[in-house]
């Protein structure tokens, strides 16, 4: 197969899952920023079922959605009609998005993964595959910070944990889910950047490299 149409074939539906991913998002922003009764008839509830469910039984692959972006989009998906698989630390967490999913109506499943971890993400993916069949939509999302540093004041473990997370955690991600949706003929891949990736902020060198890391 050609490199265009690899990319042709990675890329299918990209756009409308990257929109509701951008669409959770400025969900879980709007609601930390205004009034909630402010935002009750402009935001819809991302854990009610959505009459459109226009990613009818679609399966999607989250990282790190056991809170903020991640989460919210977990959220969205399955309100939306997908089958979403996630993972994140911390597993309390975790399943309490997982059984708030399924309360409301929507499929999900969560399992305890660590992005920087190659076994892990490998044994993730294929989880996700064994038990739903295949791979449509995956969005590497996890990622971490640390409190701004000057470059001499960085430790190099925070550093090299900011790397690890944030840019290797995307690679492994695409590493392990790229090979199930060639084999099935598509799918769409969307990974979490920053504002930072593209314009430098004071002492926060290591957040910025990973993020541009991911852009490029």
């Amino acid at each position: 197969m050609s490199n265009p149409s690899r990319r042709r074939i990675l890329t299918t539906g990209a756009l409308g899952a990257a929109g509701l991913v951008a669409t959770a998002a400025s969900q879980l922003q709007t609601t930390a920023q205004t009034q909630a009764t402010a935002q009750a008839s402009a935001i819809p509830d991302a854990a009610i079922p959505n009459p459109s469910r226009k990613f009818q039984n679609k399966v999607v692959l989250i990282t790190g959605a056991t809170s903020g972006i991640g989460e919210t989009t977990a959220r969205a998906f399955a309100a939306e009609g997908a089958k979403v698989f996630f993972c994140g630390r911390r597993e309390s967490l975790g399943q309490t998005v997982e059984r708030e999913i399924r309360s409301a109506g929507g499929e999900a499943t969560y399992v305890r993964a660590d992005v920087r971890q190659v076994e892990q993400v490998k044994a993730f993916v294929e989880a996700c595959v064994t038990q739903y069949g295949r791979l449509d939509i995956a969005f590497n999302n996890a990622g971490t910070d640390y409190p701004p540093h000057k470059i001499a004041d960085t430790p190099i473990s925070e550093f090299d944990d900011l790397m690890n997370t944030n840019a290797r955690g995307v690679f492994l991600g695409m590493k392990y889910e790229i090979p199930y949706m060639l084999e099935a003929g598509g799918g769409a891949i969307v990974n979490m950047a920053s504002i930072g990736g593209y314009r430098a902020f004071p002492n926060i060198v290591g957040y910025g490299a990973s993020k541009a890391a991911v852009i490029l």
